[in-house]
């Protein structure tokens, strides 16, 4: 599964932080640079991604405005009905600052 993700923002951000949390069923695929994504849209450079057991987390040090797109791998591990909790996107220093996205179910047959 290709997990597209696009954060909208109205001015440049300094120093922000992505958060998406996983599906329970959802083992990360972490050598995804290997895969070609070129022709999809426009995917940004973050400066930095850390894979964590319950998130992946994007980091950035400027983020223009407008739209960023960003992308990972995962591969389910059960079949069922699943809660995709809301991505968060917020600023390092200053967390006030911050969005969130819709929660979305995953079935998996």
């Amino acid at each position: 599964v290709m997990v597209k993700l696009e954060i909208q923002t109205q001015k440049q951000r300094d120093f922000v932080m992505i958060e998406d949390p996983l599906a329970a069923t959802a083992k990360i695929i972490r050598k995804d640079r290997n895969m070609d994504v070129r022709h999809h849209l426009n995917y940004a450079s973050y400066t930095h991604r850390e894979f964590r057991k319950n998130r992946v987390v994007f980091f950035f040090t400027k983020m223009k405005k407008g739209t960023t797109y960003l992308h990972y791998f995962w591969r389910p591990t059960f079949s069922g009905k699943f809660q995709a909790l809301p991505t968060k996107a917020s600023l390092m220093y200053y967390p006030y600052v911050s969005g969130t996205s819709k929660e979305h179910v995953i079935i998996n047959r």
